[in-house]
């Protein structure tokens, strides 16, 4: 039933009239058995009430079904009156299709799908599906949280299971990431003979020959018209379509025509994009209905009926037939506006020399339609397609969009309209001058306050991660502004850069002061409710009575109420993500009352007002990073004036950070190492980062960098200084900057043994449930390479980012170690509309047997996916695409990822800590490549250690294919004499090169060219079903080159839309293969 709907919504451009409504209601309730006539009435009431809610006009996309659903509802009626209750269940019916279940029910059961202009959908939505384009692919149910086994539901592939996508280039691409998992076809007008042309006529009922040649000559001369070719296939046969219900009805051939042609070719399109004005393009249109019909001698022409024109009025546009003059002015008006946006657009596209280059041809424009403009007031003749789409050139048009769209123009000038404006907010940061002036107040008491706190305080900063003289001395300025403010009891908001010590300074005040802080990190979803409380489902105790218990929901208090009653610090950390309407409900409490009404709560009478006031030890603190960078914003003027603002400074002075790396290094004095060692090691590495520092302006550097290459030398003291410094510093800094060449480095063999994984220096403690991998192939140069840079960093208790190009293998390779090591991993993929709740939980419906477990209420408290990773044991957590999801969204991760190793959940009013063996892995494509990717800002980014996977090279592909695919490969040699690996790695890399440097595959593209394409190749060579067989054809070695053919056209080949780019790809496997 539902791949006939699919099919008919695939082809949309044709249900636009009664009859293929009809098709429709026929479909939908055919599982019902309504009789013939009772489906003609149904189909009769659809169509009216469609007509009224204005569906039928509208382009069908791919919410039809939807649209259908609405207003089926509003005659459900009438249809009642016409069936009996009992046999509707179309409202179920279109439900369960709305929702999406076939593809988990086509998943298990191993049937075909196919998904039609996947391209109308999010990139970012598209990339969650993309675990079941893989070979062994699995689908993570995280929506509906966590099982009783504390597992998320994982659905496995069927192997028949098959997904056919289909997407049209002109309303955008799919990503690198997709597009690179599926075997493309490139179905382009080009590849449509003249006898396919005709069948696809024929089969939408036209079976004249005469009439077939007539309408494929009417709608080539309409192509003909612009520069652009504007109608496809698809406009052929939606024409051939209505043409021949038309002529079923009775109307005549001359009316037929008409009516299809100006439906489908005038009617259905923006004349504006073909450069043309409505009434100019028309009486084109009707002149060449009228000489083709008069060709063929079909019908009579008759000019007062159809409002035909004849040629010579055409000829003469001035007298009859002149464009309006409001076409020209909205022309002008339009590109006056573009103007403006494209001086801004020449700013920032300046430094590719193209930005000049398109401004000269706007103003160009501009001139050419003012000039126009005057001619006209002087009674001139105009000429409408010289306007402006008509009139710029393919390779400006070209360079704007991929298609010349003028609405992607338009949403181009507005991406960089906003980020000229993230740059402008930029530049709106706080006065240094000022802030400096205002610490020489403090500089002469810093010392005296200094040495109280160390003596009197001491004793509480054991369990801290920094040690205390070290910490005192770098943010003992925060002290004394803190310490001054908390006095009176003033909300204290810090502002500051990443790593400059925050989040430190408040947890070390509420050791101090002996006090619980509560912190909670805001994000872009954070509520009122994550500060106050709400009402939450009961969770049920033990101890509570029976009647108790049957109970739905309970109050609870929020972190903020509960640190208010009982006196304790609460820190907002990244207060700035939340939204400026929930902040707002804090006022009160920021005030110097203290006080809030929980009106949420309710139930309060004359004798119990629900107004919590502040304890007096009670403190509010809050912390955010400066506006700016991706996705940061600035708090509102109303709110900031609320806190006693003050700005953290990161250290600069280089003294403070040789005490920072020098304390943070006391672990290794012993007897041969003295405290003089470790300074001159301190100063050693602080030289180091001070000098990168100034001469490479993107290297930045936090505290956090520091600290984490000092925990690198603790970690490997024993290696010798020079081996551990450099790696450490290759690791930390340098890898970032993608400046590490591979071929530097000179590995040993890879350790694997009972207890030990890994490549000296670095090795992996197995567990005791160890499997052997064999899918994965560690021993190629690359990928050695690689996994010597992971497990370095894996030295670090530190959250790993991969980053890469698609097929390097960023996935696999940590999926591969963690079953080396005997490591359960968790895989998680991030997509636009990810939610903090998608990965932490929330509270579902109950099934039975929970009802039956607790006899609470309706419901249960489920864990995401990676809240129960967090809990479990030995196992380690990858989120896959980390750049498609919100950034604001990724910052609620901050606690986990730092330092803390923790994450609050305000739903069950608890915290959850990171175990020991846990480890977090992330992975991305460059944010250069696109496709829905967004830029990180620096305080989240901070919080790992980032790994470049480099691209593997030919002896890498070439190790591969030997390794996978050995039997074949020495079967091809015995038999025919030729190298086939070498030659097909060749291939690959030939069409590599081609692509990235623009020799072809420019159209449609950026394509990528990369391992999965071979190993598709290899897969489809020695499948017993599609490769070759030697035994039949042992020695037949033009047979073995056809079939070698036929399958790199599959792979390779079928993907391009040009012919140009065809051409290259058989070029290049002629001077491969010869």
């Amino acid at each position: 039933m539902f791949p006939k709907i699919r099919e008919y919504n695939s082809r949309n451009d044709i249900l636009e009239n009664q009859i293929s409504l009809s098709l429709i209601c026929e479909i939908i309730f055919n599982d019902i058995k309504i009789e013939k006539e009772k489906l003609n009435k149904i189909s009769a009431i659809s169509y009216s009430h469609a007509v009224s809610l204005n569906l039928i006009n509208d382009k069908l996309n791919n919410v039809f079904l939807r649209n259908l659903y609405e207003f089926l509802n509003e005659i459900k009626s009438e249809i009642k009156s016409i069936i009996p209750l009992k046999e509707i269940t179309t409202t179920t019916y279109i439900k369960t299709l709305i929702s999406f279940l076939w593809i988990v029910t086509a998943l298990r059961a191993g049937e075909f799908i196919s998904l039609e202009h996947v391209n109308f959908s999010s990139l970012a939505v598209l990339d969650r599906l993309n675990p079941i384009f893989e070979p062994n692919g699995k689908l993570l149910i995280s929506e509906k949280g966590v099982s009783r086994s504390d597992e998320c539901e994982v659905i496995e592939k069927h192997d028949n299971f098959q997904a056919f996508l289909t997407i049209d280039p002109k309303n955008g691409e799919l990503s690198r990431a997709m597009r690179n998992r599926c075997i493309e076809l490139a179905l382009c007008t080009d590849n449509y003979t003249l006898d396919d042309l005709r069948s696809i006529i024929y089969i939408n009922g036209i079976h004249d020959m005469n009439l077939i040649k007539t309408v494929l000559n009417i709608h080539n001369e309409i192509n003909s018209l612009s520069e652009i070719q504007f109608f496809t296939i698809s406009h052929l046969s939606k024409f051939s379509f209505l043409l021949s219900s038309y002529l079923k009805i009775g109307s005549s051939y001359l009316e037929s025509m008409h009516y299809s042609v100006i439906e489908v070719y005038v009617n259905s399109c923006s004349v504006d994009l073909l450069g043309f004005g409505l009434k100019y393009y028309k009486n084109k249109v009707d002149e060449i209905i009228k000489i083709n019909m008069e060709k063929q001698n079909f019908d009579k022409i008759c000019l007062g009926k159809l409002c035909l024109t004849n040629i010579t009025s055409l000829i003469d546009p001035v007298e009859k037939n002149r464009i309006k003059k409001e076409y020209i002015f909205e022309d002008i008006d339009i590109l006056n506006d573009l103007h403006s946006s494209y001086k801004l657009f020449q700013t920032i596209m300046n430094f590719n020399g193209l930005g000049q280059e398109l401004d000269q041809e706007i103003s160009k424009q501009i001139e050419v339609l003012e000039d126009k403009k005057q001619k006209y007031d002087k009674k001139l003749a105009i000429r409408p397609k010289e306007c402006l789409y008509g009139a710029v050139t393919e390779e400006i048009r070209y360079f704007l969009t991929s298609n010349g769209n003028p609405k992607n123009l338009l949403s181009l000038i507005d991406l960089v309209e906003s980020k000229y404006k993230a740059l402008h907010e930029n530049e709106k940061c706080p006065e240094i001058s000022d802030l400096n002036k205002r610490l020489d107040l403090w500089i002469t008491n810093s010392q005296m306050f200094l040495h109280q706190l160390t003596t009197k305080y001491a004793s509480y900063y054991k369990d801290l991660t920094r040690p205390v003289e070290c910490a005192l001395n770098t943010i003992c300025f925060e002290f004394q502004r803190l310490k001054y403010k908390l006095e009176f009891n003033e909300p204290v908001l810090l502002v500051g850069p990443t790593g400059c010590g925050k989040t430190t300074v408040c947890q070390i005040l509420s050791k101090i002061y002996k006090k619980n802080l509560r912190i909670l990190n805001c994000h872009m979803h954070t509520e009122a409710a994550d500060f106050l409380g709400s009402l939450r489902p009961y969770r049920g105790e033990k101890n509570k009575e029976s009647s108790e218990k049957h109970r739905f929901f309970e109050w609870s208090d929020g972190p903020l109420i509960l640190s208010m009653q009982e006196g304790n610090f609460f820190m907002a950390d990244e207060i700035s993500l939340s939204e400026d309407s929930v902040l707002e409900r804090l006022n009160s409490v920021l005030e110097p009352e203290r006080t809030l009404l929980l009106s949420e709560k309710g139930g309060f009478n004359n004798t119990e007002i629900n107004i919590i006031k502040a304890h007096h030890d009670f403190k509010f603190l809050a912390t955010m990073n400066p506006g700016g960078d991706f996705g940061k914003k600035e708090l509102s003027p109303a709110l900031r004036n609320r806190f006693t603002e003050i700005w953290c400074k990161p250290p600069e002075n280089r003294e403070d950070l040789i005490n920072i790396a020098a304390n943070a290094l006391q672990e290794i004095v012993s007897k041969k190492k003295s405290v003089k060692y470790v300074e001159q090691v301190s100063t050693l590495l602080i030289d180091v980062i001070c000098f990168m520092s100034e001469e490479i302006d993107t290297f930045k550097f936090s505290i956090r960098d520091i600290l984490s290459w000092c925990n690198f030398f603790l970690v490997n003291k024993h290696l010798p200084f020079p081996i551990v410094s450099i790696l450490g510093f290759e690791t930390i800094f340098l890898d970032s900057l993608e400046m590490i060449e591979l071929n530097s480095l000179k590995l040993n063999s890879i350790k694997c043994e009972e207890n030990l994984f890994g490549i000296y220096p670095f090795y992996i403690s197995k567990n005791e449930s160890t499997t052997d991998n064999k899918d994965f192939l560690f021993g190629a140069p690359t990928t050695k390479q690689n996994l010597f840079r992971l497990l370095s960093a894996m030295s670090l208790k530190k959250a790993i980012l991969l980053e890469g190009p698609p097929g390097v293998g960023k996935t696999s390779i940590v999926e591969s170690l963690a079953k080396a090591v005997g490591f359960k991993i968790v895989r998680i993929n991030l997509c636009e509309h990810t939610d903090l709740s998608d990965l932490f939980g929330t509270d579902l419906p109950a099934e039975d047997t929970d009802l039956d477990a607790n006899n609470t209420g309706s419901f249960v408290w489920k864990d995401g996916p990676l809240l129960a990773a967090l809990k479990s044991e030995n196992t380690w957590i990858l989120l896959d695409e980390l750049n498609l999801a919100p950034q604001n969204v990724l910052e609620g991760l901050n606690a986990v990822l730092d330092h803390r190793r923790e994450v609050y959940i305000p739903e069950l009013n608890k915290t959850f800590v990171v175990g020991g063996e846990n480890r977090i892995f992330a992975c991305q494509n460059p944010l250069r490549q696109g496709g829905g990717r967004k830029g990180l800002p620096l305080s989240f980014l901070n919080r790992f250690t980032k790994v470049f996977l480099k691209k593997l090279s030919d002896g890498d592909l070439l190790f591969v294919l030997k390794d996978l695919y050995t039997e074949f490969f020495a079967k091809v040699k015995d038999t025919f004499s030729i190298s086939l690996a070498e030659q097909m790695v060749k291939f690959s890399g030939l069409l590599a090169t081609g692509i990235s440097n623009l020799e072809f595959g420019y159209k449609g593209g950026p394509f990528e060219i990369n391992l999965r394409d071979i190993l598709r190749w290899c897969d489809s060579l020695t499948h017993p079903d599609t490769g070759f067989i030697f035994e039949v054809e042992s020695n037949n070695l033009e047979k073995f080159y056809g079939v070698l053919f036929d399958r790199m056209k599959l792979i390779y080949y079928q993907r391009m839309r040009s012919a140009k780019d065809k051409e290259y790809i058989l070029r290049s496997f002629s001077n491969v293969f010869n």
